[in-house]
């Protein structure tokens, strides 16, 4: 069995763990918060993230103006499945391809 490409790999997981939506469906952004380790750019991460997800149609952000190592990348059209395990899956994979301290999901309502 071939191997994805590390790219095609994290779209693929995020798909996975996420469900396409309507606009007006009530239902909360799937949102994932990626911890950039110390030391790295929290910019270039932030573009590369970008670069790979704009397939997606993601959006990544800082989360606050406070901590510039903590990024959010928003799947706007998309919401979390309920099986938890899948958004697992997704934040470790964005973990190892970006090389970042740590991802998790977030689910805030709309």
């Amino acid at each position: 069995m071939a191997e994805l490409d590390p790219d095609a790999l994290v779209r693929s997981k995020l798909e996975a763990s996420t469900v396409a939506v309507p606009a007006d469906a009530g239902l909360p952004v799937a949102r994932f918060v990626l911890i950039v380790k110390s030391g790295d750019d929290p910019l270039a991460v932030a573009a590369s993230v970008r670069q790979v997800t704009e397939p997606l149609g993601a959006q990544v952000d800082q989360l606050s103006n406070l901590d510039h190592h903590a990024l959010v990348l928003s799947i706007p059209g998309r919401s979390l499945r309920q099986d938890p395990a899948l958004a697992f899956e997704a934040a470790y994979e964005l973990v190892r391809r970006f090389e970042l301290e740590a991802a998790v999901s977030l689910q805030l309502r709309a």
